[in-house]
């Protein structure tokens, strides 16, 4: 369909806010690609209008409350989806598979306060006035605004996908804070980040965001877009990477997912002094040399940056299954990583 894309020309208009109950929220972006009768919808084809680097809110249905933010990372790609619209036109409509929109993001990260609907009510002028800004600016067409101003209040819109006016993230100091914390790390290094130079100084990890089993799909080859991005929404991902995580906290541990300017590893834990990193792979007997490849070729990686620290860092690639090649355990020892599946979990864990 055809898009009103008013921000093509202007730079500081790179945030988006994605409305949704998902218990998944900000892991990434997805939508159908047509809704009701095969017809398109800018709601969901605004996911294909996402660009690297643009920062995404997340704004909870079930919670009214905008309480975290991504930043887009890992391209676009197109695969099946579950998906059941909400709002007034669609009650009582199942969810059902259907071809979607995909697009991958770093984060979510969580707001230090999160901004509430209420928040917005009680403050309807100056969401007003923000508004008016952008369609002074921008007098023609949709504008996909995420929040409805109406006789009776304020309200979140009807859709999944939004621009967010980059006036309303300076109107409101909760989403420019966070943005503005972004923005300064962008100047200092690209977004793959340095690490902080001691332990002491960096906050590793965020409490552990459960991979979401029922909505990941049930395979896909995770080639040629940003694979560790399309693999987190495999099934057997989640729920080995989710499997990792219980075993972790029965051993006493606490499982954390990335913070903010983390390497994108699977999951990491401290055990007493070493920090213990995971890269989680889902195989198929199509992909499994190229998978296990790509994931101590990240585990790798991911010890190197953590040992700048100057603590110990343990690496471990735990797979869905048990590799068929027995080499793979040889050459994972070789290189000081532990190879794990879930059969044999808690056993390497004590290692």
């Amino acid at each position: 369909m055809k898009l009103n894309r008013w921000w093509a020309d202007n730079p500081a208009q790179r945030f988006w806010m994605e409305g949704t109950n998902r218990p998944d929220i900000g892991v990434d972006l997805h939508a159908p690609q047509t809704r009701k009768g095969n017809k398109p919808y800018w709601g969901y084809s605004l996911v294909r209008e996402v660009e690297e680097g643009d920062i995404v809110f997340h704004y909870s249905t079930e919670r009214n409350r905008i309480e975290s933010w991504s930043v887009a990372q890992g391209g676009h790609w197109e695969a099946e989806t579950l998906w059941g619209a909400r709002g007034t036109a669609s009650r009582g409509e199942q969810p059902f598979k259907r071809p979607g929109y995909f697009r991958g993001l770093h984060g979510p990260f969580e707001l230090p306060e999160p901004l509430h609907l209420d928040e917005l009510r009680a403050n309807v002028s100056t969401l007003r006035a923000a508004y008016s800004a952008v369609q002074s600016a921008y007098p023609k067409g949709n504008l996909y605004l995420p929040f409805q101003i109406r006789t009776d209040g304020v309200r979140g819109g009807q859709g999944y996908l939004f621009k967010m006016p980059a006036e309303v993230v300076d109107a409101f100091p909760k989403l420019s804070t966070a943005v503005q914390v972004l923005l300064r790390a962008q100047a200092k290094r690209p977004m793959a980040g340095l690490l902080p130079h001691s332990l002491e100084a960096a906050k590793i990890g965020r409490t552990y965001l459960r991979a979401n089993e029922e909505a990941a799909l049930s395979e896909r080859d995770p080639f040629p877009v940003d694979p560790a991005v399309v693999e987190r929404g495999i099934r057997g991902h989640a729920k080995t990477q989710n499997l990792l995580a219980d075993v972790v906290q029965q051993h006493g541990h606490k499982p954390l997912s990335p913070a903010n300017d983390d390497p994108a590893y699977d999951l990491l834990w401290h055990d007493g002094e070493t920090l213990c990193v995971a890269e989680v792979k889902s195989l198929t007997v199509d992909n499994e040399e190229r998978q296990l490849r790509l994931g101590l070729g990240q585990v790798l990686r991911y010890r190197q940056r953590l040992a700048s620290f100057g603590t110990p860092v343990r690496a471990y690639l735990v797979a869905e299954r048990e590799p068929s090649d027995p080499e793979w355990q040889s050459l994972c020892d070789s290189v000081g990583v532990t190879l794990a599946w879930p059969s044999v979990l808690a056993e390497r864990l004590q290692k």
